[in-house]
């Protein structure tokens, strides 16, 4: 997490400052990004804060080592020999 969390945060701020601004043109094109600019913005910041924080949250609960016996059955000792071989 230390390793990734900077650049999600510095690649959501880039894109806010990028399409916030877009949001704010006047006349009738600015009328046809506002929608467009904001829900890209509100998305991306939405998107930042679930990569830093729930996804890390469910990937230690889906992650976990397994504790079985890697021995048992025929694909386990299949593989504990291939495991050996490389």
């Amino acid at each position: 997490m230390k390793d990734i969390s900077a650049p999600v945060v510095a690649i959501a701020l880039i894109l806010a400052a990028v399409f916030v601004p877009v949001g704010f043109i006047p006349g009738i094109v600015g009328r046809l990004y506002q929608q467009f600019a904001i829900t890209i913005a509100i998305s991306v910041m939405l998107s930042a804060f679930i990569a830093l924080s729930l996804t890390p949250a469910l990937c230690t609960l889906l992650l976990k080592p397994s504790k079985t016996d890697n021995s048992s059955g025929w694909a386990g000792r299949f593989f504990s020999r291939f495991k050996r071989l490389v």
